[in-house]
């Protein structure tokens, strides 16, 4: 079932860089709140959750971006923020592995999770769309996303 193979050859580590500031020790989520308005997606990624969900509390009390989200949309655009970056890590890692292995069951697998990112893209859209005005955007991502898994 399983063949033997021979493993790859190893990957190139990528150059040093600058560390940015979220990734500073003693820099914490308040911090990269007050400072910048918001928490990006890429200096999030390593936070601890409990670090993020307080962000967003911290975000529910202001406007970011022109918008103001409820603390409740904020978990919803956080958790759709979330699940972007874990599907897209999986899809890479996966299809990585697909390629490497000559799988076509992981690589069929990595497209899942990149269909999974594209659809909490979808819902994060529809929550900020409907907290800017256009309620019918909330319902409507809905729709899409159910389309989608469907």
């Amino acid at each position: 079932f399983l063949r033997a193979s021979r493993p790859p050859p190893p990957r190139a580590a990528p150059p040093a860089a600058a560390a940015p500031a979220a990734v500073l020790p003693g820099t914490d989520a308040a911090t990269l709140v007050a400072a910048a308005g918001a928490v990006p997606l890429p200096s999030a990624a390593h936070l601890p959750a409990a670090e993020l969900v307080e962000a967003a509390r911290q975000l529910d009390a202001s406007e970011a971006w022109g918008v103001a989200l409820s603390g409740s949309q904020w978990g919803a655009v956080a958790a759709a923020a979330g699940g972007v970056l874990a599907k897209e890590v999986l899809y890479r890692e996966t299809h990585r592995i697909g390629i490497d292995t000559r799988s076509p069951t992981l690589i069929a697998n990595a497209w899942h999770h990149r269909s999974d990112a594209l659809s909490s893209v979808v819902a994060g859209v529809g929550v900020v769309g409907g907290a800017m005005g256009a309620t019918a955007l909330d319902p409507l991502a809905g729709l899409v996303v159910a389309g989608m898994v469907a």
